[in-house]
């Protein structure tokens, strides 16, 4: 066959199942600027939550952490009222959550858990674990930001929230402008 370009609407095999190729090994597949995929190649669900003021956060109690503003929120996968990430479909889902908390004394810290169907523990190679970050200040009135990011499992309907916690002693603020919670489906 000669070069060219094949324009058609719908590729299907002839038996109405089975396998479709295109190219063969070593070739590269270009998907051109600005077009859209859609179905399994596709990084949907996804979703970008904030904070639309800043948030008084209890000292040393795990606490939901309030996001009510979405960025965007494809497949309204993110409920803002519920402060919850609930799956669509089973798949494997990339999650990213910072916050901004102000006036932690020396060695206070400052941590974020990630929740999947209202327990922190998770079960990873026969083992209970954690998905967490914690970081520690190294001086008097110090603001910390840390940031956790996590790859899970989920099936249909399993849902994720986002807590955080320090022990500076009293109340703080998490500041709206950098307080961040997002994720999206992996694809494959």
């Amino acid at each position: 066959m000669a070069d060219g370009t094949l324009k058609v609407e719908n590729i299907q095999t002839s038996s109405g199942s089975g396998t479709i190729t295109l190219g063969q090994s070593g070739e590269t597949i270009t998907i051109p600027t600005g077009t859209t995929v859609s179905g399994a190649m596709s990084n949907k669900p996804s979703f970008s939550a904030w904070l639309s003021s800043d948030f008084s956060l209890i000292n040393n109690t795990q606490t939901l952490i309030p996001f009510d503003v979405v960025q965007f929120n494809n497949d309204n996968c993110f409920n803002t009222s519920t402060n919850r990430f609930v799956a669509p479909s089973a798949g494997q889902y990339y999650f990213f959550c910072t916050y901004h908390i102000d006036d932690l004394d020396d060695f206070d810290f400052a941590q974020i858990w990630y929740y999947k169907n209202g327990s922190n523990a998770f079960t990873i190679g026969g083992q209970t674990r954690h998905f967490l970050n914690q970081i520690y200040t190294p001086g008097t009135a110090t603001n910390a930001m840390p940031v956790a990011t996590a790859v899970m499992d989920l099936e249909k309907d399993d849902y994720v929230q986002t807590y955080a916690r320090h022990n500076q002693g009293g109340n703080q603020i998490l500041s709206y402008e950098w307080t961040h919670f997002m994720g999206f489906k992996l694809i494959g």
